[in-house]
């Protein structure tokens, strides 16, 4: 997702440029005969390539046959530009330094980051070799273009070098995001576990404590949980876990915490709202759990167990006392809220 809306955003603005430049060479009467048939052909690629990643389509091979066109596409100017075909190598040169650092881009946004390092050597030795050849064969013709051909050189292995070590950097943030959101958040549900949850709670303890404003908290249990993966197998439980998670999160609060406690239980803590405004919601949740038809299964229950903070809470008590209320609704027939 984050590639395609790069290309969404990258793709009109390279094919806005490419217009404008194809426009200022042809009133400019600069226009040499390598742009008038390569920039054409190129802003007519960029739209394909822009339809087909807005028509969201598999983008591999059209990312892979960007990049030999973009490939044979520079090789072909550059070699015009050292042999002088294009009206001085040096300010051919000029324009190049401004625009390699995005072909380099685009072959480490498409490729893992070895293989794109790859791919770039080769097509840097190929213009490597290609400007120590006309060097060799016609050195004073290219005299005057020899810094800005060394520049361009320096640059373009600095670019390479430089995108592979960010792109490590990237892959090595990425990775540590990833650790950290497994860290915090349930693999099945996507809702924060139970380490995360227990952190918002005694935040939240704390701030009903000191500012003396009501906090509930609410934990439910799916009724026979057991039997139905017994009965329909364990993919069919998480499929239910899945789907109830998010029929809760669609019926609570923003300001609510909701989070898996554990196996089939959840915790929903209600910031700001007393006991009894909180049995409001733990039976909207139960009767809209049971209203709902779940895959293979259908109807599913569960039961509810609610408490408010008191004064004399601590995070113990507290949770010992919404246990209690939540075995009380176990025990007394299932698919009820008991309150204590």
């Amino acid at each position: 997702m984050l590639k395609r809306n790069l290309y969404l955003t990258a793709l009109p603005l390279l094919i806005i440029a490419s217009i404008i430049s194809l426009y200022v060479e042809s009133i400019g009467k600069s226009l040499d005969i390598v742009n008038k048939i390569s920039l054409p052909i190129l802003i007519v690629w960029l739209c394909i390539f822009l339809i087909h990643v807005g028509l969201r389509k598999n983008m591999m091979v059209i990312e892979v046959l960007t990049f030999i066109f973009l490939s044979v596409f520079h090789l072909y100017r550059f070699y015009f530009v050292i042999t002088d075909g294009l009206g001085g190598a040096e300010q051919g040169l000029d324009e190049y330094m401004f625009w390699m650092p995005l072909f380099y881009i685009y072959i480490y946004l498409i490729f893992r980051r070895k293989i794109g390092l790859y791919f770039s050597l080769v097509i840097y030795s190929l213009t490597l070799l290609m400007g120590i050849y006309e060097l060799f064969h016609h050195f004073q013709k290219h005299i005057s273009a020899l810094d800005t051909l060394t520049q361009f050189y320096l640059s373009s292995i600095v670019y390479i070098v430089g995108l592979y070590f960010l792109n490590h950097l990237v892959a090595v943030y990425m990775e540590s995001e990833t650790l950290r959101e497994l860290a915090y958040t349930d693999f099945l549900t996507n809702l924060p576990n139970r380490r995360t949850i227990e952190g918002e709670l005694l935040r939240e303890f704390n701030k009903a404590k000191n500012s003396k404003i009501p906090l509930s908290v609410i934990i439910l249990d799916i009724d026979d949980f057991k039997k139905i993966n017994d009965t329909f197998g364990h993919d069919v439980g998480d499929s239910i876990l899945i789907e109830l998670s998010d029929l809760l999160k669609k019926c609570i609060r923003d300001t609510d915490y909701i989070g898996r406690w554990g196996g089939e239980e959840f915790v929903i803590m209600t910031p700001n709202q007393n006991r009894s405004q909180a049995v409001q919601l733990a039976n909207r949740l139960r009767q809209t759990i049971e209203n709902h038809l779940f895959p293979y299964v259908g109807s599913v229950t569960s039961s509810f167990g609610v408490t408010e903070l008191k004064d004399e809470d601590d995070m113990n008590s507290l949770f010992k006392r919404v246990d209690q209320a939540l075995y009380a609704s176990k025990s007394g027939g299932k698919n009820q809220v008991t309150i204590l």
